[in-house]
């Protein structure tokens, strides 16, 4: 990746839909109270190393914190059956009910270019950035005005299996 020049970070809201929830999310920018608090959660290093790596099981903590309406995302008790066949009821926190509703690469990518938008690094500059690779992926739309989503394909709605308290 190029390097990019700090005056160069213009923090904006991003929109993501997910379609498992057939919603749009708005991540709002990057504060300086979030500043502080993945500081306090990650050293610069490994900070570093979940960007490069797009390790979502960590960052979708950061996505989560930033999602202006979670209600959608909020903790609960679900039921799920387990790999035995044993239905088990377990306390589900936000960030966890929103990786649950991320589904393959594709859509990944497309949470991971909203919340870099939300830190300042535009669409045009995360292309710029990532050279060849991102090329290689061009399936994904990425609208410059901050809407991000997949094109169509087949469905992957599928009813989460939530109860209630």
């Amino acid at each position: 990746m190029k390097a990019i020049k700090l005056d160069d970070l213009i923090p904006e809201k991003a929109t993501v839909f997910l379609k498992t929830v057939n919603k749009g999310f708005i991540l709002r920018p990057i504060s300086l109270d979030d500043q502080m608090w993945i500081k306090r959660k990650w050293n610069d290093d490994e900070l570093k190393k979940l960007l490069e790596t797009v390790d979502m099981g960590e960052l979708s903590k950061l996505v989560y914190r930033l999602i202006e309406d979670k209600t959608e995302f909020k903790a609960q008790d679900i039921t799920e059956i387990d790999e035995e066949g044993e239905e088990k009821k377990t306390r589900v926190s936000g960030p966890e009910l929103l990786r649950k509703s991320i589904f393959g690469d594709a859509e990944k990518i497309v949470v991971y270019k909203a919340l870099m938008q939300t830190i300042g690094i535009s669409a045009p500059m995360f292309d710029e950035m990532a050279g060849d690779e991102i090329k290689k992926n061009n399936e994904i739309v990425i609208p410059v005005g901050g809407e991000y989503s997949m094109p169509s394909q087949a469905s992957t709605d599928t009813p989460m299996n939530k109860s209630k308290k």
